[in-house]
């Protein structure tokens, strides 16, 4: 028996790293690498997309296309979408308004540092990674909506506003409050949260309907609460969800071993097993 014991001490000695590497959680140091290296990857995704990532930006250029131009001169069909919306009912009006609240982005960086300080303090690693994944896409994410809010200068729905027009950094620096419309940064942040938290739950429908649904509503409620066209959610969604993504597949790279060997025990010893990932 003690040979026994002895051949497995030697054969858990010599075998390697597991296919996945582990991870510790990031320090703020880390995180901000993090971010930092993440817009390289960023700018050079559409020569990487997936199956997945053409279906999403195709449907979403498809709807650019649809609901933005105003062919014949006359309102965009987005435009039409905004002023038609029913905004009577009391209740609807309060529901919207405050579910319009949870994309805010004081709501979510919030949220994800608290909770990133918190798994820190409490000594909660799993939690601190997750937390720093999720505060590394919302930075992410609002870095390219702030961009390209400033580049194309937007104007808001309501106030008298029926017709979308686009004046660029000028008009945006000029009024920003009013021209800062594209894309729709509550529709970015829920939508990348969604991406993040559904990834981390290993993709469970548990996590992934509800946190979908929400982002949905928060989307919704942008249009319905007259700060969005629709094609500005609709963007701001899939750029949220795309990032969101992106993060969370380099956060989660497997390591390069390709093989292992890894220690059995049979009847009459120890032993070694060959195993390969193909």
């Amino acid at each position: 028996m003690g040979m026994r014991a002895l051949r497995l001490a030697l054969a858990l000695a010599i075998c390697p790293m597991p296919l996945t590497a582990s991870e510790e959680a990031p320090s703020v140091g880390d995180l901000l690498s993090h971010v930092w290296h993440d817009q390289r990857a960023i700018v050079t995704s559409p020569l990487r997309m997936d199956a997945a990532d053409r279906w999403v930006w195709g449907a979403t250029a498809v709807s650019m296309i649809v609901l933005m131009p105003n062919y014949f001169d006359r309102r965009s069909i987005g435009e039409r979408y905004a002023t038609g919306i029913e905004r009577e009912h009391a209740q609807y009006s309060i529901f919207f308004k405050r579910l319009t609240w949870v994309g805010d982005g004081g709501v979510m960086y919030g949220l994800s540092a608290a909770s990133y300080g918190f798994g820190a303090w409490s000594n909660r690693s799993q939690l601190q990674k997750i937390s720093a994944h999720w505060l590394e896409a919302l930075i992410d994410t609002g870095l390219w909506v702030t961009g390209l809010k400033i580049l194309v200068g937007r104007n808001r729905p309501g106030e008298g506003n029926p017709h979308s027009r686009s004046t660029g950094p000028r008009g945006y620096f000029k009024e920003q409050g009013a021209n800062s419309s594209f894309p729709s940064g509550h529709s970015a942040l829920a939508f990348a949260s969604a991406a993040v938290m559904t990834r981390e739950a290993h993709g469970s429908l548990w996590v992934g309907i509800p946190a979908y649904a929400l982002a949905g509503g928060v989307a919704f409620s942008r249009v319905y609460v007259e700060k969005h066209w629709l094609s500005d959610v609709l963007f701001g969604a899939a750029l949220g969800h795309s990032i969101g993504m992106l993060v969370e597949n380099r956060r989660h790279k497997p390591s390069q071993v390709s093989w292992r060997l890894e220690p059995m025990l049979i009847d009459d010893g120890a032993g070694l097993r060959w195993t390969r990932r193909w």
